[in-house]
């Protein structure tokens, strides 16, 4: 019996660890989504002029997509409080 009290202890602070470190992932996220699409933005004036900005355009389309992905991937795990 003490044996799965202590299982369960270690668990319910396994969960609290994986918790904070999903939160801090989507934090980080969030902040680089922000960032990148503040990026694009001044960037899209000159993407049909510019072949590096337009290359540099497409690089950070990427990067928001990926971020938004793991944004939405967190909102089904989201602990509830």
């Amino acid at each position: 019996m003490k044996e799965t009290i202590a299982m369960l202890g270690s668990l319910a602070a396994l969960k609290a660890k994986t918790d904070k470190a999903e939160m801090t992932l989507v934090e980080r996220a969030d902040a680089r989504f922000k960032e990148v699409t503040g990026k694009l933005d001044k960037l899209r004036p000159s993407i049909s002029t510019d072949p590096k900005a337009a290359e540099e355009f497409q690089e950070l389309v990427m990067d928001r997509g990926y971020c938004a992905r793991v944004i939405e991937q967190a909102k089904g795990h989201t602990p509830k409080s």
